[in-house]
């Protein structure tokens, strides 16, 4: 109950107005990006071009216009693509004569008539004016000269493609899973390892990530991973982040805006040192011993004296590097006394090593999650985890389609990404053989007692005959001419 109470105390105490400093989305109706609000922050999307800091002490979901390159609040009956859509048209004056087809427009444009008489310099002028998006789209549409020869379905979509274009309408988020997910996906998925939204959600789901838990990850997306788990982890559980190289990669964790009490529950530790866990009993506590300067240590290898700057460089630098050693020997110890509640991996590399050398910290009936954009990665992790006593093992392709709902033009969106990878789930056992005991052994293996029934029990003296029968058998078994 009060870890409960105090998550709830952190909740409620985030701030929801834009400070300087933090981190943002921003969406517009064509894309959205994610910036820090600061005094030289200036945003580019598209067309669109403004600073960031006019936007400091407004609340989170405010819909803005931009105006001259700064930020304004929009009027009550321009906050959405909606609004635009209905003031240009009723700008332009949309017609609404009955027409079967466009062919008659498609051959006076092959005919090479000029369709639009206002020219980009025009609507570069408007802008400097300070018009707004109704505006623009309106005067788009009076110097249309096929506009009102168009059909009612053409010219609804003509308007909205044209507000899409011209809209100076932004809204600014607070950065949450789902729409970093989205941010990062439509710039480079690649970087992901093509991690989709529902693919990560479903990993969320299958490995109950919740606030308290303990958590292992294998981030190879840029920290996405690390950061949703971190977010529903909060205050009260811990997130190990096992990372490539000397050092893990948090981009997108730092979108998140976390408190420090909630980085303080985010550790890290390299891959390459897991296969060395265990071999040292787990300790409980770690001490640091104060570091003693050494008699020369204001003085440089050559002997010569250095500056203040320098001794205090160098006696900072010491000391993140026992922080950093003390941080290890943490997770360490949390990884050989088997406490983790979960394990999710997103890697870019073969999944099977990585979940052989991971699976072991597992406790018994614990969930864990690989992500994979391909199948036969998966497939062998499931061949070997079967013959390893895992249970519940469920290999399932992701699969979410986005639809267009319209009056008559209800269907799926024609321009979408169908493949949203593989997740392989299971729950770990006390029969799982993966997990070893610290002298080696596998830990929960079943064994079989060597046990003789009464019958087949062999009697205490036996005699020569018997003698001779056995070694009989011996020699039969092991094909051995007993007389050669």
């Amino acid at each position: 109950m009060a870890s409960s109470a105090a998550a709830s105390m952190v909740v409620a105490a985030r701030v929801s107005t834009i400070e300087e400093g933090s981190w943002v989305v921003i969406k517009n109706e064509r894309s959205m990006t994610v910036s820090k609000v600061t005094q030289k922050s200036r945003v580019k999307m598209g067309r669109l071009a403004f600073d960031l800091v006019s936007a400091v002490g407004l609340p989170y979901g405010v819909t803005l216009e931009v105006n001259k390159g700064k930020l304004a609040l929009a009027d009550e009956q321009k906050e959405s693509i909606a609004a635009e859509i209905a003031a240009a048209a009723e700008i332009g004056e949309v017609s609404g004569t009955a027409v079967e087809n466009n062919r008659h427009l498609q051959m006076s444009a092959k005919g090479g008539d000029g369709t639009q008489k206002l020219t980009q310099e025009d609507i570069e002028a408007l802008k400097e004016k300070g018009s707004k998006g109704a505006e623009i789209v309106g005067k788009v549409i009076e110097n249309s000269a096929t506009f009102k020869a168009k059909t009612v379905f053409s010219q609804e979509k003509y308007i909205k493609a044209k507000a899409k274009k011209y809209s100076n309408i932004v809204t600014i988020y607070r950065p949450t899973t789902r729409l970093l997910s989205q941010v990062y996906f439509a710039k480079s998925p690649e970087k992901l390892c093509y991690l989709r939204m529902d693919s990560l959600s479903g990993m969320l789901h299958r490995c109950n990530i919740r606030s308290g838990a303990r958590v292992v990850v294998v981030d190879g997306c840029q920290g996405l991973l690390t950061g949703a788990v971190l977010a529903r982890v909060g205050t009260t559980g811990t997130v190990l982040q096992l990372h490539q190289g000397d050092s893990p990669v948090t981009t997108a964790v730092v979108n998140y805006n976390f408190s420090e009490e909630v980085m303080a529950n985010l550790w890290s530790f390299p891959l390459y040192g897991v296969a060395h866990v265990g071999a040292r009993p787990p300790s409980e506590t770690v001490v640091v011993e104060a570091r003693v300067p050494r008699p020369d240590a204001t003085k440089s290898a050559d002997g010569v004296e250095l500056s203040a700057e320098k001794i205090a460089e160098r006696e900072a630098r010491a000391q993140r590097k026992v922080a950093t050693k003390a941080r290890l020997a943490r997770s360490s110890g949390m990884l050989q006394r088997a406490e983790v509640d979960a394990l999710l991996i997103v890697t870019r590399f073969e999944p099977l090593p990585i979940l052989k050398a991971t699976l072991r910290f597992l406790g018994p009936s614990r969930p864990f999650a690989i992500f994979s954009y391909y199948k036969e990665p998966l497939v062998e992790c499931y061949t070997w985890l079967k013959s390893r006593g895992i249970v519940g093992l469920t290999l399932t392709e992701r699969w979410t389609q986005e639809y267009q709902v319209l009056p008559d033009r209800t269907h799926p969106h024609m321009m979408m990404d169908s493949a949203a990878g593989f997740v392989l789930s299971g729950t770990t056992t006390l029969l799982d053989k993966s997990r070893s005991s610290k002298d080696g052994s596998a830990k929960g293996e079943r064994t079989v007692a060597a046990t003789k029934r009464p019958a087949e029990a062999a009697p205490e003296e036996a005699g020569p005959a018997d003698e001779a029968q056995a070694e009989a058998s011996e020699a039969k078994r092991v094909k051995v001419d007993p007389n050669p």
